[in-house]
């Protein structure tokens, strides 16, 4: 009798155990199911919100606002981007219009944000030319001396032009124009020539040597690159001492190189 008893009562906790456990899986299988639905639920509702979003006329591109200093790059942006008015805001892939703009050689930085409802705001990092280098054609170049983009002929231009530079390899090029427009950059920075004297080239004659041609007046200012700075604080004493005599407009050519002066070279009869 015990050993009867004791077989039911273990074949009664099993039958309790399959029940437990088909209990548990039916559970679980209700909540994945469940969860299935709900995710599926969402995920198309998401989709035919947006889709319905999306071609609304509320969120239509009614203002594209492009920031930035250069006007003509802003046209050619506006070109590049596809973007019409009209075009969907909410369809718009950001990473994609980011790096068409970005291939555009003016352009070093973008930042573009959405503004909801019919918002799109594209603000532009871009290069500001220094000069223009003569190479196997004419390039404008940036503050550090990199050629970023050819010069079209309906260009309107009023940047020096440098010249001197023969093409032997891109690094040697590079480094005598990051040389100039270093020189460039002291001498606006220095003051000693004033906004009257307008420089139309400058001519690499050595590693030490630079000349600018000045527009007005029309002289020639031959400097030596060791001792740029100490000459541009002469040149500009000399300049005011020119100024003051009258003798501006006469001046052919400036060299202030020379240890305790600067030579200026002045018309006759003018």
């Amino acid at each position: 009798m015990n050993n009867g008893s004791v077989y039911q009562r273990d074949q009664k906790g099993m039958n309790n155990s399959k029940k437990t456990i088909i209990t548990t899986s039916l559970y679980i299988c209700m909540i994945f199911i469940i969860c299935t639905l709900a995710y599926l639920f969402i995920k198309y509702s998401f989709l035919i919100t947006f889709s319905l979003m999306s071609s609304s006329d509320i969120f239509k591109i009614q203002n594209l606002i492009i920031e930035t200093t250069d006007d003509a790059t802003k046209d050619e942006i506006l070109l590049l981007s596809g973007i019409d008015r009209g075009t969907s805001i909410l369809r718009l892939n950001m990473r994609n219009l980011k790096a068409s703009i970005l291939r555009h050689p003016n352009v070093t930085d973008v930042s573009i944000k959405r503004k909801l409802p019919d918002t799109l705001k594209i603000s532009l990092t871009t290069r500001n030319p220094i000069a223009i280098a003569m190479l196997d054609k004419f390039y404008y170049i940036d503050s550090n001396g990199i050629p970023y983009k050819s010069v079209k002929p309906i260009d309107n231009f009023d940047l020096p032009i440098i010249t001197g530079i023969s093409e032997e390899n891109s690094q040697e090029v590079y480094d005598k124009l990051g040389k100039i427009c270093r020189i460039l950059t002291e001498i606006y920075s220095s003051g000693s020539l004033s906004k009257s004297f307008t420089i139309s080239e400058i001519n690499y004659r050595s590693e030490d040597f630079v000349w600018l041609y000045l527009k007005e007046p029309r002289a020639l200012l031959k400097l030596y690159i060791p001792e740029l700075h100490e000459q541009l604080a002469k040149l500009k004493k000399a300049l005011a001492y020119a100024q003051e005599k009258g003798l501006i407009g006469k001046l052919m050519e400036l060299t202030p190189y020379y240890s305790d002066a600067v030579a200026l070279l002045v018309a006759e009869g003018l």
